[in-house]
């Protein structure tokens, strides 16, 4: 489905385009401004643009001008009540594809746009085909070995792009660009749906298995039958190239974060079990990050190892001796497992692959069993069985699954199932449990809601049925990942939230004192914020004022606590920009449904903010205030923070040899080859038109300097090998922060200069 953008401040005009638009299969969106266009052709892909030559604030043929000195390359068709040949000729020299006069034909109209959606080369044959797979774009129709399949429209819409670009990765988010319109975008679940379902008809049709491939990490692909078995390899190594280069590059870091849980561990013994504040918080950040970052080198048993750790440090204080001896073992191992690992080895990534859900099914009905495990696995499903109750609490003990299927007749009494379900529920996430039995009416769904059961289902029920149900549940309860501040002069609502969030994947700050808000807010750097109404020196309102006058924190979302519910001060509230707001005593769930759905429906148009859609590096503004905490953490723990420059120097001459398209090739691999070098604590900006400024924590400039050489070299490198006819000169500077400047513009500016130098 191709995805136009309809420019035009005429209501009646903009309604009539759209639903021709509509009725012809493409995806929609419109603005009334040539600045509003501007922002939506930066944030999203557009594979048209229709455009009126007479628009408020930016006229149609400057932004025609100002997108083509961007880069952008999609086809653009003027539409002006002008007809004079002179009118056209500055049209067409401002870049735009076509022309047509108002009052034009509709039909003529559609033509013209498929006419350049074909030179656009979006259409490369009039059927697509892959092996026995055959799509006509002009019927929508789709046919396996000459039997049609219904496909949804997005199902189709899905499978065309693919076939269109086999060789293409998409990751959700571009597929949420490129197939839905902003205002009906949903979220990243919607396209692993579609996906599924697209799969599943599929396969129904005897198709092969793995046309529709799951890169991990990154999204979906379509292969070429032939090349199935030759390109997994290829990409294969190609992950293995990046993974080896990351943990030369941070093994050094690694083995110094495993010395600060060293040190918590030999002060546990010297100080009776207890820890100062600041030590008990690093070394639970420590130990939070290599439980995230050993996972991704294959070092899977010390992942577990510092989840133990973890949670051993989250535990009361003073620890008693017991739990002293447990810890240090645990970082002993810790580091013994990790020198172990010694360098990295291309064989390890396979290991290192996401593992399958897994469903933890408890029922004592083997036949059935067997023909659900035998559906999951076209669902991606792994599945474990167990009879009864005291075999499933062995299992959990072993591996964690992320949804538990219970049949409650296999249970001798419902103590039993009550006991086992309160050890579920105190899992970090807790665990979805589905029921499933005799039909008994209302009084078993509501025994199941009583028990905190997530859906109850009635045998006889086919495998197929449970999937669904399965999946939909955990998707609806994975956890958010989010950071959230709370600002409230009541000392024990803050004790209160962070345990109470914390188990939902939110990482809680709190501040008692508003007069230290701003300072704390550029530190914690939130998704998300809770204020309280009244407070001593600066009330909520007054700071909700503060947030939305700022130009970088105006659109963070903000929740309101109040014991007031009076309409003037609930008015009050929404007035000075609040999303949402709370009554006091707060009530748990109720608080964590609030900031879920808020955070879920902020997250993609943030995401967009953020992100350039070409490089998928950060946008300059967004990624300012992050380069600048860095260089704040930098200077609190003495730790180096280097700054590089690497700029396309000779992108106008590819521009104007080859093409545009070309030249947004290259920028996208180099932001691309650049980010996947970089760590999550790192940042990669798109700086300028031609140039990435990167931060890299935790090196010296000489190091750092040498990572970037690499990094270009083997894009290079690369690039040379299937491309040399394009030629590349990358130029890059790198300096180190405090002693090449104090400020983000001065570094900015000695990274230049180094890198002029380095060019003579």
């Amino acid at each position: 489905m191709m995805k136009i953008l309809v420019v035009e401040d005429d209501q009646a005009t903009s309604e009539t385009l759209t639903t021709l638009l509509n009725q012809c299969s493409y995806a929609v969106e419109t603005a009334t401004d040539g600045e509003t266009a501007a922002d939506l052709v930066a944030a999203f892909e557009y594979d048209l643009l229709l455009l009126d030559v007479m628009l408020p604030k930016i006229d149609g043929v400057t932004l025609c001008r100002q997108l083509r000195n961007q880069g952008h390359t999609m086809p653009i068709l003027l539409l002006t009540g002008k007809g004079d040949s002179h009118d056209k000729a500055v049209g067409l020299d401002a870049g735009a594809d076509d022309y047509v006069v108002k009052p034009f034909d509709l039909e003529e109209l559609e033509a013209r746009i498929r006419a350049l959606l074909r030179r656009g080369h979006l259409y490369t044959t009039p059927i697509l085909e892959w092996g026995q797979i055959q799509l006509d774009p002009s019927s929508t129709q789709v046919s396996y070995r000459q039997q049609l399949l219904a496909l949804t429209p997005k199902e189709y819409a899905l499978l065309e792009l693919l076939m269109r670009n086999p060789r293409r990765v998409y990751s959700c988010g571009m597929l949420l660009e490129h197939l839905w319109t902003y205002e009906d975008m949903p979220g990243e679940e919607a396209v692993r749906t579609h996906i599924k379902g697209l799969r599943h008809k599929l396969r129904d049709a005897d198709a092969p298995a793995d046309m529709i491939t799951t890169v991990y990490g990154i999204g979906y692909r379509l292969k070429p039958l032939a090349e199935l078995e030759k390109e997994a390899p290829s990409f294969q190594e190609e992950n293995q190239a990046a993974i080896a280069n990351i943990w030369q590059r941070y093994q050094a870091r690694i083995s110094r974060q495993v010395q600060v849980l060293e040190q918590a561990s030999a002060a546990f013994q010297t100080h009776q079990g207890q820890l100062n504040p600041e030590q008990q918080q690093r070394a639970e950040q420590e130990a939070h990050t290599l439980a995230g970052a050993l996972g991704m080198f294959g070092i899977h048993e010390g992942t577990d190892l510092a989840r133990q750790i973890e949670q051993l440090l989250r535990l009361p204080q003073p620890l008693g001796t017991e739990y002293i001896k447990q810890f240090q073992v645990q970082v002993k191992t810790l580091r013994q497992t990790i020198e172990a690992y010694g360098p990295f080895t291309p064989t390890d990534v396979s290991e290192s692959l996401p593992p399958l859900p897994s469903l933890l099914v408890i029922d004592a009905d083997r036949d059935w069993i067997k023909d659900l495990t035998e559906q999951a696995s076209h669902w991606d499903w792994t599945v474990r069985a167990v009879m009864d109750l005291d075999a499933a609490q062995t299992a959990l003990t072993q591996d964690l699954p992320q949804v538990i299927l219970l049949d409650p007749a296999v249970a001798d009494h419902k103590n039993q199932t009550i006991a086992f379900l309160e050890k579920v529920t105190h899992f970090t996430p807790p665990i979805p449990v589905l029921f499933y039995g005799s039909p008994n009416g209302l009084h078993s769904r509501l025994e199941v809601a009583r028990l905190g059961g997530k859906a109850y289902l009635e045998k006889p029920i086919v495998p197929k049925q449970v999937l669904h149900e399965v999946d939909r549940v955990l998707h609806q309860s994975q956890a958010i990942t989010a950071k959230v501040m709370i600002v409230d002069d009541d000392p024990h609502l803050l004790q209160f939230l962070p345990p109470l969030l914390e188990p939902w994947g939110f990482k809680v700050s709190t501040l008692a004192d508003s007069r230290l808000f701003w300072q704390t807010l550029v530190a914690a750097a939130p998704d998300l914020l809770i204020l309280d109404v009244e407070m001593p020196d600066v009330s909520g309102m007054e700071l909700c004022q503060i947030v939305r006058n700022d130009p970088y924190w105006q659109n963070l979302p903000i929740i309101f606590l109040t014991a007031h519910t009076e309409a003037e001060i609930v008015n009050q509230i929404f007035v000075l920009g609040a999303d949402d707001f709370v009554s006091k005593p707060v009530v748990g769930p109720e608080l964590v449904v609030r900031l879920v759905n808020r955070l879920e429906r902020m997250q993609l148009s943030q995401q967009l903010w953020q992100v350039d859609t070409l490089t998928k590096a950060y946008k300059r503004q967004p990624a300012i205030p992050r380069l600048e905490q860095m260089m704040k953490r930098a200077q609190e723990s003495q730790q180096p923070l280097s700054l590089g420059l690497v700029k396309v120097m000779n992108l106008r001459n590819i521009n104007a040899e080859f093409d545009l398209e070309t030249g947004d090739s290259v920028l996208r691999q180099v932001g691309y080859a650049l980010c996947q070098g970089c760590g999550q604590e790192d940042v990669v900006a798109r700086w300028s038109s031609n140039e990435f400024l990167m931060g890299l924590q935790g090196i010296q400039s000489d190091d750092a300097l040498h990572h970037i050489q690499h990094l270009c070299q083997d894009y290079l490198q690369t690039h040379q090998q299937t491309n040399d006819a394009v030629p590349i000169q990358l130029d890059l500077g790198v300096v180190q922060y405090p002693e090449a400047g104090k400020t983000l513009s001065a570094l900015y500016k000695a990274a230049d200069q180094h890198r002029q130098r380095e060019a003579d």
